[in-house]
């Protein structure tokens, strides 16, 4: 491959973990095995943002180890599955239809993040975090009900 394939906006997603995982870099990286790379093709930043906010809501978590995208076995490492050899991975994850407000509100979020954890690699975000979960919630027409198992079931 092209160094220019890798010197773009991405994603990395863990893939030994017990939720998903994804942090964003625009430096030119390159990831490991126990990496998964996403990127978006025509180099959209701020929808990029908008897919590093859901990857990383309670709501992808928890329908993630539900439908065993995480598969968490006793006495073996959590392992992420991408999709690419099976039915079942990153790549059956469903994202919902975006409306330009919800991606607006949802890049600047994720932009606050980047730019505290930017000054301060241990800068607690949570408050930025758990808006960006109430932000996905809605995105996903969820019920209080189906929102309060989500924030039973996902620490």
């Amino acid at each position: 491959r092209k160094i220019e394939d890798f010197n773009r906006d991405k994603i990395f997603i863990r893939q030994s973990d017990t939720r998903v995982t994804a942090t964003y870099s625009a430096d030119l990286l390159f990831g490991n095995y126990s990496l998964f790379t996403a990127y978006h093709k025509s180099n959209n930043i701020d929808l990029l943002k908008v897919y590093l906010a859901i990857l990383n809501s309670k709501v992808i978590t928890f329908y993630a180890i539900k439908k065993e995208i995480v598969l968490i076995k006793v006495g073996k490492t959590p392992q992420l599955r991408s999709g690419q050899r099976g039915p079942i991975g990153l790549r059956q994850l469903p994202f919902p239809k975006l409306e330009n407000e919800h991606k607006k509100n949802l890049a600047c979020l994720v932009n606050q993040i980047l730019s505290a954890k930017s000054d301060d690699s241990s800068a607690d975000t949570s408050e930025l975090e758990c808006q960006i979960d109430q932000l996905v919630y809605q995105l996903y027409n969820l019920t209080k009900e189906e929102i309060a198992i989500i924030e039973n079931g996902v620490k």
